[in-house]
């Protein structure tokens, strides 16, 4: 009795040292990846390394999304844990209701924003909607794939420019070729 118990526990013991190793590794190659991502868009590597700041570098920057919808989705999250969770006895229960509404249509809303910025970052790196997806489903893969592989970061006309003024400046070169 004593020898199995011992030979499981010492199985299970070098087990647990190896997917620490493997979550290691997984680790540090997705924090370099990310530094070398940041790197190719333009941006210091360390701000990769920055929680909120690195998402915020990322959507603003990088896949050129507007980030009021990020920070609504940051904000309302942590205002509707808190008010849902140990902080509601001084609070009506009408106001809590609505809260954990716009809690869950938040966290709701939050994975199909992540969407629209995962297709965003492949398609201002050139890759394709397959990719997109790879990054989504197989991240520990393909942002390795995106920050070592030849892939270079495509600057938009511009980020701050309205969707008129771009068809406009693009309308105005066409003009002058054509005189």
């Amino acid at each position: 009795m004593y020898y199995y118990s011992r030979f499981w526990r010492e199985f299970f013991t070098i087990l647990l040292v190896g997917i620490g190793i493997l979550i290691l590794a997984t680790v540090v190659v997705t924090i370099i990846s990310w530094w070398k991502i940041f790197t190719k868009a333009g941006e210091k590597g360390w701000k990769s390394l920055i929680p909120i700041y690195s998402g915020y570098v990322l959507i603003k920057n990088i896949a050129r999304k507007s980030t009021i919808f990020y920070w609504i989705i940051v904000g309302f999250s942590m205002f509707g844990g808190v008010f849902t969770g140990r902080f509601y006895v001084s609070i009506n229960s009408f106001f809590l209701v609505i809260m954990g509404f716009l809690y869950a249509v938040f966290w709701v809303g939050f994975p199909v924003y992540y969407v629209l910025i995962i297709l965003s970052v492949a398609k201002n790196f050139g890759k394709s909607t397959a990719f997109a997806f790879g990054l989504m489903f197989l991240p520990v893969v393909f942002y390795p794939l995106l920050a070592f592989g030849n892939s270079k970061f495509i600057n938009p006309i511009s980020s701050i420019a309205s969707d008129e003024d771009e068809y406009e400046y693009i309308y105005e070169e066409d003009e002058e070729e054509e005189v």
